[in-house]
């Protein structure tokens, strides 16, 4: 799990299972759906096609979340695609920056989401 800022962070699966009650709001991409107190949201994408209204539809979570100034774990299966790509979208919208700078911020070694959820994205941000 890694910290964005002081209420952002973003990891895998084992984060979401292991730390879920540290937070108001885990956002869960994975496949996979887990139990918990109530505070996760499972909404699955895949780690190359999404249909556009889906993948809109969770930046709108993750950023809600970010305006309310709730702390939030945006999470996938292993942190290095489907998660850094919405928050980064996410933070690029509610600051009004670019997403590569944003995902800049977000990523770790190794972590290069796929490029067809950049191309989303960008067309979310309105970016080319």
């Amino acid at each position: 799990m890694r910290k964005i800022n002081s209420n952002v962070y973003i990891g895998g699966i084992d984060a979401g299972k292991r730390y879920h009650s540290d937070f108001d709001i885990v956002l869960n991409l994975s496949n996979e759906a887990y139990e918990h107190n109530g505070n996760v949201i499972h909404k699955q994408l895949a780690d190359g096609h999404n249909e556009p209204e889906d993948f809109n539809e969770v930046v709108e979570i993750v950023k809600d979340a970010l305006t309310q100034e709730k702390r939030i774990l945006v999470h996938c299966q292993v942190g290095a695609s489907r998660s850094v790509t919405v928050l980064s979208t996410a933070l690029a919208s509610v600051n009004e920056t670019y997403f590569e700078d944003e995902l800049y911020k977000c990523q770790m070694n190794g972590i290069h989401p796929s490029q067809e959820l950049i191309k989303l994205a960008k067309s979310y941000l309105r970016e080319s």
